[in-house]
């Protein structure tokens, strides 16, 4: 049985804002990028990058398009996303009481995640045009881990916001 939730419209504070501008800055610079390199890179570049960040797969440099078109495709459903909190999958009940709190924190998570998700992306992108200029050999044996780090890191982060403020059921 699926609960009643309340439908909350929510402003967004000045943190979610230059959070949201900062994520459209790197999106419009992983374009401008790839835009200002494009004449310079060899018509065949590294595309795929093994568990040790060396290159593995090659293909046209046509396809240093894909990586941002598929990040604006993410960002926008995650911006989207963000817009609707009642309808995500929360760890506790959401009430009356606590769904002002629970909404802004899972909106939150939504706008910080897609921020990440934008720089790795990007990150990506740099280094794929960066290895097919020959200036570098691959992302690096840290760049998984890190990133991992930084996504686990930051769900474990708002999930342990959501439980501390968990509904108190008498």
């Amino acid at each position: 049985m699926t609960e009643k939730r309340p439908i909350l419209k929510l402003k967004y504070s000045i943190t979610e804002k230059i959070i949201f501008i900062l994520t459209v800055i790197v999106l419009i610079l992983s374009f401008a990028f790839i835009i200002i390199y494009w004449k310079s890179m060899p018509s065949i570049i590294p595309t795929h990058f093994n568990f040790y960040g060396k290159p593995d797969g090659w293909g046209s440099k046509k396809s240093l398009l894909i990586l941002p078109i598929i990040n604006l495709i993410i960002f926008i459903l995650l911006a989207v996303l963000s817009k609707f909190p009642h309808i995500y999958n929360y760890p506790v009940n959401i009430t009356e009481k606590n769904a002002n709190y629970q909404y802004t924190n899972a909106r939150r998570l939504m706008i910080v995640m897609n921020l990440e998700i934008v720089c790795l992306f990007f990150y990506i992108s740099l280094t794929e045009v960066y290895s097919g200029l020959g200036k570098i050999n691959g992302p690096g044996t840290l760049f998984l881990p890190i990133f991992l780090l930084i996504i686990f890191g930051t769900t474990a982060y708002f999930t342990i916001k959501m439980y501390r403020n968990k509904p108190v059921i008498k």
